[in-house]
């Protein structure tokens, strides 16, 4: 298929290459990542948690559609211009989000919170 500078990139096309391809993977993502990581204390404190750049940014691997939902509780939600998707497990302190946007015409992952307490 020939893509055209002015067309809209398929979130589907681009998330199955973003989670199998690792280079292309660093490529689409927004460092710093709003959000954070928050380890071991509590997201209720000031704590604005660390951040997540390139030098600790751990890839992704794992779609959403395929996480164990028998361990995990998963969500997510697609627009025209947004995907976010969520994994935790009950009753547990742990918890990830994910955001991709659609950003001229191209989708990246601009935000990230993973909370392990």
């Amino acid at each position: 298929m020939v893509e055209r500078k002015d067309q809209i990139e398929d979130f589907d096309a681009f998330y199955d290459r973003f989670h199998s391809d690792s280079v292309f993977q660093m490529s689409r993502v927004k460092f710093p990542l709003e959000g954070g990581l928050f380890e071991g204390g509590s997201v209720d404190v000031v704590d604005d948690g660390t951040p997540i750049t390139r030098d600790n940014y751990q890839l992704l691997k794992f779609k959403i559609y395929d996480v164990d939902t028998t361990m995990y509780k998963t969500s997510y939600n697609k627009t025209k211009d947004s995907f976010i998707e969520k994994a935790w497990i009950e009753d547990s302190g742990f918890s990830c989000e994910f955001r991709f946007k659609l950003i001229d015409k191209k989708w990246y992952l601009i935000y990230a919170q993973t909370i392990n307490i």
